[in-house]
């Protein structure tokens, strides 16, 4: 848990320094081509979306290693015999390779969707949930009802709530992957 841990805590430090809009590494790219200095980290309206920049970018290369085994795995014969039966590569793509990959992507939809639920460190580095709540998430809230207001009986509400909530979610994802998940 702790190398996760930390590594989230680099990412965040780093893209932190990154957004930063008086001296950050963005501010030099987009000074000397004329666009204007975003402040993403201190604005209502950018703060989220440098959180799921960074968010994106630290999970992607996860799941295109992933992506990539999958596409490994699916035998050559079978896109050979595609292209025999004249498929184009579009068909190819829509009726092999994705539902090939479909139970990656499921599994990568789940843990995906709780990775979300759980991005409290990102949050808590770059933005503390601010500027006014902009950023805050649901974890973070738990978080400050828990350690910041010392309102534990909330704050174990919120966490049962949260299991309930990925609970139903997951269960509702596995009962459509019987429509769209093919082995």
């Amino acid at each position: 848990f702790s190398p996760t841990f930390t590594a989230n805590v680099a990412i965040a430090m780093v893209w932190a320094w990154i957004f930063e809009p008086t001296f950050g590494l963005l501010r030099v790219v987009m000074r000397p081509l004329g666009l204007p200095v975003i402040d993403w980290i201190h604005s209502t309206s950018h703060s989220l979306p440098a959180v799921i920049i960074v968010l994106v970018w630290s999970g992607i290369g996860y799941d295109m290693v992933l992506f990539l085994a999958a596409l490994k795995n699916i035998p050559v014969e079978i896109f050979d015999a595609a292209l025999v039966d004249g498929a184009s590569p579009m068909q190819t793509f829509w009726r092999i390779s994705f539902p090939l990959v479909s139970p990656t992507t499921f599994f990568l939809t789940i843990t995906g969707f709780i990775n979300v639920l759980k991005s409290f460190d990102i949050v808590r580095i770059m933005t503390e949930g601010g500027p006014l709540n902009s950023s805050n998430v649901f974890v973070h809230f738990l978080y400050q009802n828990a350690f910041q207001w010392f309102r534990t009986g909330f704050a174990s509400a919120l966490a049962l709530v949260l299991f309930v909530f990925i609970m139903i979610i997951t269960l509702l994802q596995n009962r459509l992957s019987k429509h769209w998940v093919h082995y």
